[in-house]
This record gives structure tokens, sequence and C-alpha cells, in this order.
């Protein structure tokens, strides 16, 4: 995690504290789905059950997927929120600081490389701001990875082969 990036983040703690919890509640309902799943699988093939007897099961499961969708655009939205707020007070300093130096640091600089870094060069943090971090203090929190940044660094290589290897996965 970038210090530096990581200290913008600060004003809007209460948004990636929400977003956090959405993905723990997210976890805890892929497993209650697992659950679900697993006894209407149960009943239907070992059991015997009939239709009638896991529709409760099904429904519910249908509740819980619903859940989850739920939780997932909440976290979108409140991601995305948090990163336009970030990306905005980066963007108001930036300009604050350009005004600082006045014209003569202005008239020795290129007005479309002063427009790209006001631009694009903060609007490329919105994937850090709404999905990396997130994910990294969640797994920091957790206890999965420390917050140091060779371990921060090397599970998001981990996760990132790991979803080549699910997509290349054997019989590809």
């Amino acid at each position: 995690m970038n210090r530096r990036l990581l200290s913008l983040a600060r004003g809007p703690r209460l948004p990636l504290a929400v977003t956090v919890l959405c993905g723990l509640l997210a976890g805890w309902l892929t497993i209650a789905q697992a659950r679900s799943l697993s006894l209407v699988v149960d009943g239907v093939f070992l059991g015997g059950q009939t239709w009638q007897a896991v529709r409760p099961t099904l429904l519910f499961l249908l509740g819980l997927i619903a859940g989850r969708a739920l939780l997932a655009w909440l976290t979108e939205v409140i991601a995305s929120a948090m990163a336009a707020a970030v990306k905005n007070d980066l963007r108001a300093r930036l300009f604050d600081k350009i005004q600082s130096l006045g014209p003569a640091f202005v008239r020795g600089e290129r007005t479309g490389e002063l427009t790209a870094a006001a631009l694009e060069g903060v609007e490329a943090l919105d994937a850090y701001f709404s999905q990396y971090l997130p994910q990294e203090y969640e797994q920091v929190r957790e206890g999965n990875i420390s917050p140091q940044p060779r371990a921060l660094l090397m599970a998001h290589v981990t996760r990132t082969l790991e979803n080549y290897a699910r997509v290349c996965g054997p019989g590809q």
C-alpha cells in the first residue's frame, strides 16, 4: 500500500469501513449459500426429497443470492463514491499547488502535460481506491496478510496468478 495514497483515503474512513464490512458480509452469505446448496443437493440426490420438500431451502438460497448481489452493488457504489471524493480532493490540491507556483511555473510547462497530469493521472487512481484498497484493507484486518509492502505485493501477484490458473485450468 502506497503510504501517500493511503493518506488521501484518511478522510473517507467511513465509506472504506462500510465497503470492507459489505465484503465481509458477502463472504458470510457465500458460506450460507454453499451450505444451502449442499442441503438441496443432499436432500434431492441422497435423501430422495421432492421439489416441494426442498422448495423452502431453494427460496432461502434465492434470497442469499439476492443479498450477495445487493452487497456487491452497494460495495461498488460506496467504493466509487469514495474514489471520486479522493480524486476531487486531489484535483483541488493540484490546482491550488499550480496556482501557488504562479504563472512563471506554468509558462515553462506544456499545457497538454499539465492537463494530462490533472485529469488522466488522477483518474488512474480510481481502481486503486475503489477496488484494490478495500480488498487489501480487509485482508490485512483479517490477518491474512501482513501490512508490509512485500507481503501486499506477493498477495496481489498470487491472486492474479490464481485467476489465470482458474481460467487456464486443467483440461484447457
